[in-house]
């Protein structure tokens, strides 16, 4: 049962939500798939890993070694060799992520221990990251995936990647299995396996490799760029107009939505969302005038945190037996080769700034985005309501833009921004005014009364100026 404090910060996120945003909005995102408390569950569980990382003792390796009763000189360079590994990989990653998004990466580069005033500092590790550690030395999956061996069946045969996969669902199932001795337990080992899912996402994979199978998809390329948000460091804007850059690690919930996420690209779209709105959250909220994890640190106790993932499950998807069969195994080989290639920057689920210039340059000779200078117009519609619209400043055509409803709802919210700010763009109303609203895309249709404006290219979209 969930703890009292929990529940409290359950609800006061709720009223943050519903206070921050219109109805129509939060309706639009949750009225599928996902719901509400997705969103919320999300915030309270990365709050608690920030409460758990941010109080937990940090020790020098010498430390674990020796309450291991494992101190010895070769032990001690095997770990370094262990830490040099996975430093060498995280600073690929934050390169990657770096040139992918273009924004600063909010992740630390590991030290580079090159000095000697770090050697004599020495690594401060968590118990969670010498956990790791011992993982990347003892769980062949984990290694043969940082040294890239585990998508060829040259180094890894058939018979050999089923013992090793074996061998990581064994150890998931045993800290499963573990995890209901006691408070610590539980929360231990459930970020434990969260941490091996969000780094090395085996047992995602894996499901993606079945629903290949089973929806009879040929193409894991198609199959990663549909399900990139699920996985990986993500880089979004808003239809609201915020943008929103973390990793994506919805672990414990995102193998159910595999099978939408391939079928149904309206899924992707809330989801987008709703992992914009968990970072603004984590960012921006308060409660009770404090930020909502400097408020987890001081308020909640590793007991309010096993209550809480025990509800949640992040070994909700772990299977005790599961077929490996060469069909899978491949699929399964090629999505890890895609997502986990010698060079970070070709991983398939960064692609997207890639193919979009691709498309710019094929459409550049055919195609011309233009820019068009608007004015606000307000009006009353039918019922009486005061309503916006925008104007074309040169010829006063209606400016229509091309979309979904999400599109349009975002449209809207934009120019009712414009009131709200009248004080910096006292003109934006006025046809012959200096302020103006940009709109830049691809003109889809026009008339001698409107402008279709499509949006659908890179580059495109509106601002005022």
């Amino acid at each position: 049962m969930l703890s009292e404090k929990i529940l409290t910060i359950g609800n006061a996120i709720t009223e943050w939500l519903s206070d921050s945003f219109p109805y129509d909005y939060l309706d639009l995102v949750f009225s599928g798939r996902l719901d509400i408390d997705d969103c919320i569950d999300q915030v309270i569980l990365e709050c608690i890993k920030a409460a758990y990382d941010s109080t937990s003792e940090k020790h020098s390796l010498r430390y674990y070694l020796t309450k291991r009763g494992e101190y010895t000189d070769d032990n001690r360079m095997r770990y370094s060799r262990l830490i040099s590994i996975s430093n060498e990989y995280k600073r690929k990653e934050i390169d990657c992520d770096k040139n992918a998004s273009g924004f600063s990466s909010d992740k630390d580069y590991p030290p580079e221990m090159s000095s000697i005033d770090d050697k004599l500092d020495g690594y401060h590790l968590t118990e969670m990251n010498f956990f790791e550690l011992t993982n990347i030395g003892e769980l062949e999956l984990i290694k043969s995936t940082l040294y890239h061996r585990l998508g060829s069946v040259k180094k890894v045969p058939n018979k050999r990647f089923r013992e090793i996969a074996q061998q990581y669902d064994k150890f998931a199932i045993s800290l499963m299995e573990q995890s209901i001795e006691s408070d610590e337990k539980t929360v231990f080992n459930a970020f434990a396996y969260f941490t091996l899912e969000w780094k090395y996402a085996f047992n995602f994979l894996y499901y993606l490799a079945q629903t290949m199978e089973n929806l009879g998809i040929t193409k894991p390329d198609t199959v990663l760029s549909k399900a990139e948000l699920l996985l990986g460091y993500c880089d979004v804007i808003s239809i609201l107009g915020f943008h929103a850059s973390a990793d994506s690690r919805m672990v414990g919930y995102r193998e159910r939505f595999v099978s939408a996420f391939l079928q149904d690209d309206t899924i992707a779209a809330q989801y987008q969302e709703m992992f914009a709105l968990v970072v603004l959250i984590k960012e921006k909220a308060e409660i009770n005038g404090v930020p909502i994890k400097e408020w987890f640190v001081k308020n909640t106790d590793i007991h309010d945190w096993a209550s809480f993932l025990r509800e949640y499950d992040v070994f909700k998807f772990v299977k005790e037996k599961k077929e490996y069969t060469n069909t899978s195994i491949r699929n399964i080989r090629r999505l890890i080769c895609l997502t986990f290639p010698d060079n970070p920057e070709k991983r398939s689920y960064t692609p997207r700034q890639e193919d979009d210039n691709l498309e710019m340059e094929n459409t550049k000779e055919v195609i011309t985005m233009v820019k068009i200078d608007c004015y606000i117009e307000e009006y009353q519609n039918e019922g009486g309501e005061l309503c916006a619209r925008l104007r074309d400043k040169t010829s006063n055509r209606k400016i229509v833009i091309a979309g979904d409803q999400l599109t349009q709802i975002h449209l809207l919210r934009f120019l009712s921004a414009a009131r709200e700010h009248i004080d910096i763009m006292p003109t934006v109303y006025d046809r012959n005014g200096t302020d103006s609203v940009a709109v830049r895309g691809i003109i889809q249709r026009e008339n001698a009364d409107i402008i279709e404006i499509s949006l659908d290219v890179p580059g495109a979209g509106y601002l005022f100026q």
